[in-house]
């Protein structure tokens, strides 16, 4: 991560010398909301992708406990599976 941020400067530095300084753009505030709204979601996801990866990552480096540790996740599956309840509403089915 800290090299994507030390990219995004060393870019941003060399457009500041070629072209001046990036101008300032007003925003209302529901363009404001939604770009932080936007940012919130992509940071759950880069979340929720990390965590995936490092599950994955763990059959290769540490594969005696990841069938373990997968049989644990199915049963988990199964039981939030058995235990709640999904409502379809606005006339939507299980297909949409």
């Amino acid at each position: 991560m800290k090299f994507v941020v030390a990219s995004l400067k060393d870019i941003e530095s060399e457009y500041v010398e070629n072209h001046g300084p990036l101008p300032r753009m007003p925003l209302n505030k529901v363009d404001y909301t939604t770009l932080i709204d936007a940012e919130k979601a992509i940071m759950k996801l880069d979340r929720n992708f990390r965590k995936v990866d490092k599950f994955h990552n763990r059959k290769f480096i540490d594969s005696d406990n990841h069938e373990r540790r997968e049989k644990r996740m199915r049963e988990r599956k199964s039981n939030r599976w058995d235990s709640n309840y999904t409502f379809f509403y606005g006339g939507l089915s299980e297909e949409e």
